[in-house]
C-alpha cells in the first residue's frame, strides 16, 4: 500500500468520525455493529479496509487538519466529509475542478508530512 493510498484511508476514516463527532452520534448508526464497516443503508453490503486505524490515528489526523491553512483545510473538510468525488467538492466549494485538486493535492502533501513519522511505524509493522 503506498502512503497516498493510505492516506486516504486514513482521511476517509477522520470524515466519517468528524460528521459523527459533529452530531454527537444521536438517533441509529450508519453502520450495523454486527458487520463493523459494512454500511446498510440500501447500499448493499461492503468491507472497507480500515488499515488497522486506531483512535489515536484518528486524532492525530484532526489535528494535522486543523493545522492547515484555512483553505485548504476547507477542501480537506468537504472532500471526506461529503465522500464525494473531487468534482462534487468543487462544486460545493464554488470553484473549478482544477482548483479544488490543486488545493486537495497541497493538503495531502502537508498532511504527509505532519504524519510521516506516525506512517513510517505504520509500515514497518506491516
Amino acid at each position: 500500500m503506498t502512503h497516498a493510498d493510505w492516506l486516504d484511508m486514513l482521511l476517509c476514516r477522520w470524515g466519517r468520525w468528524s460528521v459523527k463527532r459533529e452530531s454527537s452520534a444521536l438517533g441509529y448508526g450508519s453502520v450495523s455493529p454486527m458487520f463493523k464497516d459494512a454500511r446498510v443503508d440500501g447500499d448493499g453490503y461492503g468491507y472497507e479496509f480500515d488499515a488497522g486505524f486506531t483512535s489515536q490515528d484518528v486524532l492525530s489526523c484532526d489535528a494535522a487538519v486543523n493545522r492547515l491553512p484555512l483553505e485548504h483545510r476547507r477542501v480537506v473538510i468537504v472532500h471526506y466529509r461529503n465522500q464525494g468525488g473531487i468534482r462534487r467538492t468543487a462544486r460545493e466549494l464554488g470553484c473549478n475542478f482544477h482548483k479544488a485538486r490543486d488545493l486537495l493535492n497541497y493538503a495531502h502533501g502537508f498532511l504527509h508530512v505532519l504524519l510521516d513519522k506516525r506512517d513510517i511505524d505504520h509500515q514497518n509493522t506491516q
